[in-house]
């Protein structure tokens, strides 16, 4: 009876101690991802992944005040910014809202950048897609400077994050069994065993050769030792040695002062690299923002004084090719005061040769927009003469201005539209002239000189119009009474392209053609009937058949052709 009330107490005893223990599936108060904020410290997010905390991924804050703050990654898809919904708030300058995703997939951890405001660095550079991380990958986010760690890293005198979260499972996984144990009715609690003995030879062990009974030179030797590494700037190594010393002789007050300073300028340095991948890569105002945060941590560090110089003269040279592109911009638009104003406003001498160069060239652009003007004002005044030395003028020095070959292109089509009407009203045929001058006028506009001339000489050529035509046409109807057939028809067709309105000119040129075509028919068909057996009589037919018929007509066509078969020669 002893045994079961004996028995019962422990059970309850240790059900109470399991219960006080948070379920790993417990939903967090504000859903975020498990955060370390020091070694002991661990708040479970909502329905945590049990392969990734046995993976003991995390990311550890090595920037800022919260160096040392920890993010395990518990989930195999999880999201870090700025934003309330985020499995990793991070509320730091240059975080965006959403800034990257983390996944993990086919047993690597995966990072991609959200398209966030200032990007997410890795090893220098700006990344996009999913990328791969390795443990112990640096990431830069603004201000911020994380480091990605896989499994354990050992850390003087604090258990690490896995470590915790195994043993809070191996807890869990107990408490389980024990409850298991006694829903099954176990009759004998488990006889509990004694601690293994812990031997103060143990606890005594060296470590980097400083015990826990180190002598005060001993540890003098090993602060020497590392302030030689940190005199070569080599902090870390001077760090792993001080904090040695540290955990054997918590109390050292200069060790512990080296400590402390030492680890403010290994986090500079980081910085500092990180820095300068970041101005090597372009990322000029993430540059500065890390940079400004180095000097306002160590206002006297050299290198980054010099780091920060070097981003000024990189901005100022960003702005500047941003001033010339804009001015040149201006000058090809036309606007060259806009132009040259805004490149005085460039003061930096080592620019004065690429703002002398780009003035020089907006000079010679409104030299060539004045003589273009004065050869468009010359055309426009009637010296096609004038215009097109002006034109020539400016296509020397600017071989491919469009408006001066236009104008080049227009002028000599005038030029030849002039010379074509004048020949062709001194000519027999004067109403040819209409057509070159009709393009004049068009070419010219209505305002030219030349236009006004051109119209002047289309009244008279219309003024004689009626007379001209009556006189072809008798011409015409003298032609094919002598039977020059070819000359009547030739002359009946210019008279009714000239005078389309005259519907006699044309039925006239019709009757005399279908006269043609039956003569053609008729004088063909004997020349054909007597081929074979008087062909020199048939060749008499057809020759006289020739003289009557246009070169082009179709009978003068076959005749030819017959004659050329028969062996007959003209």
């Amino acid at each position: 009876m002893a045994e079961d009330i004996n028995e019962k107490k422990n059970s309850e005893d240790f059900e109470e101690k399991t219960n006080k223990l948070p379920p790993l599936n417990a939903d967090a108060d504000d859903g975020s991802a498990t955060v370390i904020r020091d070694a002991n410290e661990t708040v479970m997010g909502s329905s945590p992944d049990m392969e990734m905390l046995v993976l003991g991924a995390r990311f550890v804050v090595i920037s800022g005040q919260d160096t040392g703050k920890e993010f395990l990654i518990t989930n195999k898809d999880m999201i870090a910014g700025r934003g309330d919904d985020c499995d990793f708030r991070l509320d730091y300058k240059g975080v965006s809202r959403r800034h990257f995703k983390i996944s993990y997939a086919n047993g690597k951890v995966m990072l991609e950048d959200l398209e966030s405001k200032f990007g997410t660095i890795l090893k220098g550079n700006k990344i996009g897609g999913p990328v791969a991380l390795c443990s112990g990958d640096m990431i830069q986010l603004g201000e911020l400077t994380l480091k990605f760690i896989i499994g354990e890293e050992k850390k003087a005198g604090k258990p690490g994050a896995k470590l915790m979260l195994v043993a809070f499972i191996a807890v869990f996984i107990i408490g389980g069994a024990g409850m298991l144990k006694l829903m099954l009715g176990s009759k004998q609690p488990a006889e509990p065993q004694p601690p293994a003995a812990v031997s103060d030879s143990s606890q005594a062990s060296s470590i980097s050769g400083v015990s826990s009974t180190a002598s005060p030179s001993e540890i003098e030797n090993k602060i020497h030792e590392a302030q030689t590494f940190a005199q070569n700037n080599d902090y870390g190594s001077a760090l792993a040695i001080i904090d040695k010393v540290v955990a054997m002789n918590p109390t050292h007050s200069e060790a512990l002062a080296l400590q402390k300073m030492w680890r403010e300028n290994l986090s500079l340095t980081a910085k500092l690299d990180q820095a300068r991948r970041l101005f090597e890569a372009g990322s000029l105002e993430q540059a500065q923002i890390l940079t400004k945060q180095i000097l306002d941590a160590s206002p006297q560090e050299q290198e980054a004084i010099d780091l920060a110089d070097k981003i000024k003269k990189a901005k100022e040279s960003q702005s500047v090719k941003g001033v010339l592109e804009d001015a040149r911009k201006l000058s090809n638009e036309g606007r060259f005061d806009a132009a040259k104003n805004l490149l005085q406003t460039i003061k930096d001498a080592a620019w004065k040769p690429q703002v002398d160069d780009l003035m020089n060239e907006i000079d010679t652009k409104i030299q060539i927009e004045v003589i273009y003007k004065d050869a468009k004002a010359l055309f426009n005044s009637g010296d096609l003469k004038g215009s097109l030395e002006k034109v020539r003028e400016g296509l020397r020095q600017a071989s491919q201005h469009n408006e001066l070959k236009q104008l080049e292109v227009k002028i000599e089509m005038v030029q030849k539209l002039q010379e074509e009407a004048e020949k062709n009203l001194n000519s027999p045929m004067p109403l040819s002239a209409r057509e070159p001058l009709q393009k004049m006028i068009h070419e010219c506009g209505d305002a030219n000189p030349l236009s006004a001339k051109a119209k002047d000489s289309l009244a008279q050529l219309n003024a004689k119009s009626s007379i001209l035509a009556h006189i072809a046409y008798q011409e015409a109807l003298a032609q094919a009474a002598d039977g020059n057939f070819p000359e009547a028809i030739g002359q009946l067709n210019q008279l009714v392209k000239d005078f389309p309105q005259e519907t006699y000119f044309r039925e006239s040129r019709d009757d005399l053609a279908l006269r043609l075509d039956n003569l053609g028919k008729s004088l063909f068909r004997a020349g054909y009937v007597l081929e074979d057996q008087e062909p020199l009589k048939a060749k008499e037919i057809w020759l006289r058949l020739l003289n009557f018929l246009p070169k082009e007509h179709i009978y003068a066509q076959k005749i030819k052709s017959k004659m050329r078969n028969l062996g007959l020669s003209r």
